[in-house]
């Protein structure tokens, strides 16, 4: 642009001088006019082409440059969002294991109630087998005792008839007793 100002000038004063220069050079003033503005037009041009150029070439690094810092910032934003899931998942990891844990304690704790109340149905119930078998065993003692004490008194009194009979059933006595 400065440049095809400072043409612009250039021909302004060389069209001055033409002017000065007298009568005849009314066409070669009109000529050199006409040239002159098609230079002006021409590097006028030029300037607005090379502007452009320089326009285009900004604006590409412009747009390089915002996608370069998009880029960048997507790429942050990716991390972080990265960053912050693994957070969430290592603690969503605690969490599941937390109530995992909890729940096998549960677990453990029950089996081992389970397991206490079992044994203890298991030892009375053998405490009970036991008090019948006892009883069982008693009862028979006392059935055997009563057995023998009427045996013994059946014998005692087979005995004596024997001894006013004059047998001599002591010998037989002494004999079933041992």
């Amino acid at each position: 642009m400065r440049a095809a100002e400072a043409a612009a000038e250039e021909a302004d004063r060389e069209l001055a001088k033409a002017k000065l220069g007298g009568p005849d050079s009314g066409k070669v003033l009109q000529g050199e006019e006409e040239k002159q503005k098609e230079e002006v037009i021409r590097l006028v041009a030029k300037a607005r082409e090379d502007a452009e150029a320089d326009l285009t070439s900004r604006l590409h690094e412009a747009e390089e440059k915002l996608r370069g810092e998009k880029t960048s910032r997507l790429r942050e934003a990716e991390q972080r969002l990265d960053k912050a899931i693994a957070a969430r998942l290592r603690e969503a990891e605690k969490r599941l294991r937390r109530d995992a844990e909890m729940k096998i304690e549960e677990a453990h704790r029950h089996a081992e109630e389970n397991a206490r109340h079992e044994v203890a149905i298991a030892e009375r119930r053998a405490q009970s087998d036991a008090a019948a078998k006892v009883e069982e065993a008693e009862a028979r003692l006392s059935a055997a005792k009563a057995r023998l004490a009427s045996l013994k008194a059946a014998a005692k009194g087979s005995c004596s008839d024997e001894d006013s009979n004059g047998s001599g059933g002591s010998d037989s006595s002494s004999g079933s007793e041992s």
